[in-house]
């Protein structure tokens, strides 16, 4: 009784394996069935390669960075409305400007709240060209940072051609 319940279970299992290879076809490669899996990335991929790079790059920056107003500050933040933050990055002069003209709103000192962007960009242009000269410069004198900015540049890249490609 016990060897005809083996003989079962040993025929239904040779049912269920494949055939054996013969030596023959494991020698031809044409024989054997190749499966490939292409993989795509996402943009959402690409975006967090470009956001690493940007903060690499900053924190690089600021180690070298001697002037106080220069230093890039970043620090997550979320939109109003939203409870998703986001890093946001910016240099020292701009935040301070920024948090003058609300200060001044507050105490009454302007009549109009001039403490958004817009107008926080157009009084510190002189300021600004004179930030990105100092990049420019930090980056001519530090191979690491010239690294750093050609990552942010090919991350910058991959990102707009993937976001293209998708249309997004």
């Amino acid at each position: 009784m016990k060897n005809s319940q083996n003989l079962i279970i040993l025929i239904l299992v040779s049912w269920c394996l494949p055939p054996a290879a013969t030596a023959a076809q494991l020698q031809n490669p044409e024989t054997i069935e190749r499966i490939t899996v292409k993989g795509d990335r996402g943009s959402y991929h690409y975006y967090r390669q470009l956001e690493r790079a940007k903060l690499d790059f900053i924190q690089a920056y600021n180690e070298r960075n001697t002037i106080g107003d220069f230093a890039i500050d970043c620090s997550p933040r979320a939109a109003i409305g939203s409870h998703i933050k986001k890093m946001e990055c910016m240099p020292r002069y701009f935040n301070r400007e920024l948090g003058h003209q609300a200060r001044a709103f507050i105490d009454g000192s302007s009549r109009r709240n001039n403490s958004n962007a817009e107008y926080v960009i157009f009084l510190t242009q002189k300021k600004k060209q004179q930030f990105e000269k100092h990049i420019a410069k930090l980056s001519q004198e530090s191979a690491e940072l010239q690294d750093k900015r050609l990552k942010v540049e090919h991350a910058m890249q991959a990102y707009e051609q993937r976001k293209n490609q998708s249309g997004q």
